[in-house]
């Protein structure tokens, strides 16, 4: 984590399993961190190319998070029914920029 201890605030854009969630709460701590869902349903999502791969799809880093314990912080739907600003703006007001 280049300088990671030096800056306000740390966005790790692609946690898949539960040992990377688990890695950045004991290493900031869980006051610190938020976990953030952003999901699409499943028919925007196949409008976007989606195509389920059995082999794939049901693997740990596709779905490992899907049941995680204590859940997520913040819950954001990308369906494109508002703006990013809008679907962000729980998480910018947490951070402190909105």
């Amino acid at each position: 984590m280049y300088k990671a201890d030096n800056a306000a605030v740390v966005i790790v854009s692609d946690c898949r399993r539960k040992t990377d969630i688990t890695f950045f709460e004991e290493y900031f701590g869980r006051e610190y961190t938020r976990r953030v869902r952003i999901e699409a349903s499943e028919e925007k999502r196949k409008q976007r190319g989606f195509v389920f791969q059995d082999g794939v799809d049901k693997a740990e880093s596709e779905c490992g998070l899907d049941h995680r314990a204590g859940g997520f912080d913040f819950n954001a739907e990308n369906n494109e029914l508002r703006s990013e600003q809008q679907v962000l703006l729980p998480v910018l007001e947490w951070i402190g920029t909105a």
